[in-house]
């Protein structure tokens, strides 16, 4: 009774022996029971057939493997019109039918699986004193029921790629499980909606700003909050300052030059003014495109993309870093020791100032239409 409880074993079978063969531990079990049900008419039966033996692999004990050999006996099921003459008693609780290991160890295996994959599973597995094969390890993973996920009350939208410019998919996120929940085939409306009105109790939808998640979320959960996710939000901050500033580099350099040698304010805000005072048109809010719009472009005359406005701006910065080079190459100073104050500026490493001084070319380059 005492082994029986040190080894956890299930209460329809009991420790018969134990036999320590160099380095594997085994047990020997038999049922504890006297009767056995039919697995097709459910009636007990207590005639015994025959008898077998089932060996099974459990979980390690004091670093050895350790092998169950399990007794099990055949009945002979006495009910009249029964299809099943003989049968075979179960252990639900301990194994499984037709199964080499144990419940136990096999929970243990699918955990090993899960965590680190199939080869390095199966060197960790070794290692514990349950050696198994990758094969199996994959298999066992493959098994395994997928968990069913209560429906979120705070649930992520948001789309990716399949492939990227040709089809996209949607995924579903429980923000305050951080798991998955599901993943759409694509990123219409309608497929959204059937999945909110199949699960019921979302209160709050965190969302980009595309036009058809909003639309689904309001037909699919009209109750439920609908707020901004945090990415997107910082990222249209990103790109309003990046062009805010995009045109203002003269006054970024500077500002720069102030800070390493303080120079009397008045100049520095005449200098500012100058800078500011060249035109630059405003940048345009860049909005997402509306999913809804898909492969239709607006007929209302547009300005330059933000692109457009990057390539030409880019043309004057890159000027002005050439005529910095040259001035410093003429004034006969050492390559060397400047090549740290040029690199500091915005795309100009020692190779490119090296390009620029030694050939005398012009820094121009024309992106391709």
């Amino acid at each position: 009774m005492f082994l029986s409880t040190l080894f956890s074993l299930p209460a329809d079978v009991y420790l018969a022996d134990v036999c320590l063969e160099q380095e594997t531990l085994t047990l020997v079990l038999k049922s504890s029971q006297t009767s056995a049900a039919c697995p097709e008419c459910t009636h007990p039966s207590t005639r015994i057939r025959g008898r077998y033996t089932r060996t099974l692999a459990d979980l390690p004990s004091q670093g050895r493997a350790v092998r169950v050999r399990l007794e099990v006996r055949r009945f002979v099921c006495c009910t009249r019109g029964c299809p099943r003459t003989t049968f075979a008693e179960g252990f639900p609780r301990l194994t499984r039918a037709y199964a080499r290991r144990t419940l136990r160890q096999a929970e243990a295996l699918v955990e090993i699986a899960f965590a680190v994959g199939g080869k390095a599973g199966a060197q960790l597995a070794k290692r514990l004193a349950m050696p198994t094969s990758r094969e199996t390890l994959l298999r066992l993973i493959r098994s395994t029921a997928v968990p069913l996920h209560k429906t979120p009350q705070v649930l992520g939208l948001d789309d990716f790629a399949w492939k990227k410019g040709d089809r996209y998919g949607t995924l579903l996120v429980d923000l305050q499980a951080h798991c998955r929940v599901e993943v759409l085939p694509d990123r219409e409306a309608d497929t959204v909606v059937r999945w909110l009105r199949a699960h019921r109790g979302v209160k709050i939808i965190s969302r980009d700003r595309a036009g058809t998640y909003a639309e689904a979320a309001t037909r699919g959960a009209p109750r439920a909050r609908q707020v901004a996710d945090r990415y997107h939000e910082l990222v249209n901050l990103r790109d309003t300052l990046k062009n805010a500033l995009a045109g203002r580099q003269d006054a970024l350099a500077l500002l720069e030059g102030a800070r390493k040698a303080p120079i009397p304010s008045s100049q520095l805000s005449t200098a500012l003014s100058e800078a500011s005072s060249v035109p630059v048109d405003p940048p345009q809010q860049h909005e997402r495109e509306s999913l809804q719009d898909h492969g239709s472009r607006s007929t209302e005359p547009r300005t330059l993309t933000t692109a457009q406005r990057r390539r030409q701006i880019s043309p004057t910065n890159r000027l002005a870093r050439y005529e910095q080079i040259v001035t410093l190459h003429r004034a006969g100073r050492e390559r060397a020791r400047d090549r740290p104050a040029v690199a500091r500026q915005p795309q100009g490493g020692p190779s490119l100032c090296d390009c620029w001084s030694f050939s005398g070319a012009r820094a121009h380059w024309q992106a391709p239409e």
